[in-house]
């Protein structure tokens, strides 16, 4: 009986939501000419019903009475009415946007122009696209969003390219991407740019878009924008966070040797002599993986046949990536937080954000943490003339604890290894000479010469620090209609400090003392003190750039022209330095070294025969000065022609007086086929 009851209970609810239903048959037409619309996307509330507009504007939809239909297509503006307010005989009127593709803008660092003006090639990524994707990178969420531009972590050339390597130098300096942050080359660590803070990117590949930059534009131009204020905005307040955790790295993804084939290999290797030499080489003592010294102990009689199988038996069943898996790599997670204030009034507008962001990265040990406080304040004191002033300021840090080598670095990481043993206790590794030479080394008197790989994760300290302050202003002054000037000045300032402290028990501190030591009669000699060792280096960047420019639009009947021209004087001082300090101990005591002096190597090793000092100084001084102009003429807004000029005076470019002055100039056409009267192509 309860069970008709709540059938009939159920089939009352459904009747009584399909008597509300209604359909509705509808045309849509342009406003004033009533020309019917295809293909107008039409959408219930809460995206329950969809349908499209046929060739003759009409379509048909289901509908609720309290429902509202929105209405959307390219070229027009967008439509939202509700069901109630529809009366027969049930025609929409949509308003044609003509300028809607004119409000899609490029930025080239230098202007802002609609992109069908433009004869370069750009891709630009809005805020949307860029925050599909979550992470304290911003060139990182270009990854997979934007063509010609290649991403790729290992190779040794720069990680991040756009169409190519370029070749006007041979510097290593100029084989990045030009990164262009508000209209200003950033000198910096691209890395302080939040992306929270980001409106929009442009790439500009080819060399009608980037020769507006000169000489630093071979590789591409990255042009970021970030967001601000607007006037006549009411105050705004957002936070926004996000948390993304991770899974441990796929270490079985790419294909590997197995530890049975890779045995196979070094038996084969073995039995035709490969490895002769290296084990008869008492002089450098090199690196001989376990399977080779089993078999070598085979072929001298120190181990029986079957004893040999055995074990290497038991070696073909390890593999390595399980114990890295186990005791190196964690799930990581990545935490990011961020507030913002906006608004504005008549003449004034203002944007202050503030980010916060920490990752657990996956390899144990590894962590960093960021903040950024981003400030911008644009005042309009009178009606010609605009005042911007811009802050940016950030402070990171960093732990790389957990550096270990790759596995596919197998002539030091065999894939046989283990972590520990069954017991869970730290095995050891041949590293840098063999272990029957280690072993025996000093009868004892040594320091103990092991290595074991989880242990240095225990006693690794490394550490990095940035600071980092950005101040801009930019003045804009109207003096024609047609005509503007502006003058902007940035100065930025980045501070980096590294520290690496390998404590008494590290394997690097304690190579190094056995290294240089020697037996006496009477003891042992250690040039290299006992006690820590600490590595500290420092960085510092000055950046100053000032840039006046004129601003020509002007409009003729169906002739339009748009120009600048103006000049650049920009200077970058980085210099670093460096230096060790040895046999640091609890109480910050030190031991002085001779790092000119030439020392005997224990064993007559291949080594270095002097005591790494760690002192480095290192200075770099660029400066620059550039003329440019930039002119476009767009006819009937179908014919656009563009031209582009610059001259770089830089010391990038070489100490010859001919090289001092680089011309570069581009020149590009288009024709906006779609504009034509003969193009009836429709939608």
């Amino acid at each position: 009986m309860n069970k008709l009851i709540l059938l009939f209970f159920i089939l009352l609810v459904i009747t009584t939501i399909l008597l509300a239903q209604q359909n509705y048959t509808v045309t849509v037409v342009t406003a004033g000419e009533n020309k019917p619309v295809e293909e107008v996307a039409i959408t219930t509330s809460g995206n329950r019903y969809h349908a499209v507009s046929d060739g003759k504007g009409v379509f048909t939809i289901t509908a609720f009475p309290n429902d509202t239909l929105y209405f959307s297509r390219v070229n027009f503006i967008s439509l939202a009415i509700s069901v109630a307010d529809l009366k027969p005989p049930y025609t929409i009127h949509l308003s044609e946007n003509d300028g809607l593709l004119q409000n899609v803008v490029v930025s080239t660092g230098y202007q802002t122009l609609p992109k069908e003006r433009s004869t370069g090639s750009f891709v630009q990524v809005d805020n949307l696209l860029l925050n599909r994707a979550t992470g304290a990178n911003i060139l990182e969420r270009l990854n997979g969003v934007a063509n010609s531009v290649l991403f790729d972590a290992n190779s040794s050339r720069p990680p991040i390219t756009i169409r190519g390597i370029g070749t006007l130098t041979k510097s290593s300096r100029t084989t990045d991407p030009l990164i262009v942050v508000d209209n200003f080359p950033y000198e910096g660590d691209i890395n302080n740019i939040n992306p929270n803070d980001v409106e929009n990117i442009t790439i500009l590949r080819d060399a009608a878009a980037a020769s507006i930059w000169g000489a630093r534009a071979g590789n591409g131009v990255i042009v970021i924008t970030t967001k601000r204020g607007r006037m006549n905005q009411p105050f705004r307040l957002s936070f926004n966070s996000n948390i993304t955790v991770r899974d441990k790295p796929d270490l079985f993804y790419q294909p590997a040797m197995s530890s049975s084939d890779f045995i196979d290999m070094e038996t084969f290797l073995f039995n035709k002599g490969f490895y002769d030499a290296d084990l008869a080489n008492t002089a450098n003592w090199p690196v001989i993986s376990p399977v080779i010294q089993l078999l070598n102990q085979q072929k001298t009689g120190q181990v029986t046949e079957a004893e040999s199988a055995r074990r290497i038996n038991d070696y073909r069943q390890i593999d390595l990536r399980n114990d890295y898996l186990k005791y190196l790599y964690r799930k990581s997670v990545a935490q990011q937080y961020a507030v913002s204030v906006s608004g504005g009034k008549e003449n004034v507008a203002y944007l202050t954000s503030i980010g916060y962001d920490k990752n657990i990265a996956a390899l144990i040990g590894n962590q960093n943490d960021r903040l950024t406080i981003n400030s911008i304040l644009t005042l309009k004191p009178v009606s010609k003339l605009s005042l911007q002033f811009r802050t940016l300021f950030t402070k990171s840090g960093s732990k790389n604890n957990g550096s270990l080598p790759s596995i596919s670095e197998n002539r030091i990481v065999f894939p046989y290894y283990r972590l520990t043993g069954d017991n869970g206790e730290p095995l050891v590794w041949e590293k840098d000479f063999s272990s029957p030479f280690k072993d025996t080394a000093g009868a004892g008197r040594l320091l103990n010469w092991q290595y074991k790989p989880l242990d240095e994760l225990e006693n690794a300290d490394n550490s990095f620090k940035s600071s980092d302050i950005l101040l801009a202003l930019n003045a804009g002054y109207e003096i024609f209609k047609s005509l503007k000037a502006e003058v902007v000045y940035q100065y930025q300032n980045a501070k980096t400090e590294t520290s690496k402290y390998y404590n008494p028990e590290t394997y690097y501190t304690r190579n190094l003392i056995n290294l240089f030591s020697s037996l006496t009669s009477t003891g042992i000699n250690r040039p290299v003190p006992l006690g820590g060792i600490l590595d500290l280096q420092s960085g510092q960047l000055h950046a100053q750039a000032l840039r006046g420019q004129l601003n020509y639009n002007s409009n003729f009947g169906k002739s339009n022209i748009y120009g600048i021209a103006g000049s650049v004087i920009r200077k970058v001082t980085n210099n670093s330095s460096g230096f060790r300090t040895y046999g640091m101990g609890n109480n910050l005591t030190h031991t002085d070294i001779d790092p000119t002096r030439i020392y005997p190597i224990y064993g007559g090793l291949n080594y270095n025969p002097r005591i790494p000092s760690g002192i480095v100084f290192s200075g770099l001084d660029d400066r620059m000065v550039s003329l440019y102009t930039n002119l476009s003429y767009d006819y009937d807004r179908g014919y656009i022609f563009s031209a582009s000029a610059r001259k770089d005076a830089s010391n990038i470019m070489g100490v010859a007086a001919n090289n001092k002055w680089k011309p570069l100039w581009s020149a590009g056409f288009s024709w906006a086929l779609s504009n034509e009267k003969f193009y009836q192509y429709s939608y």
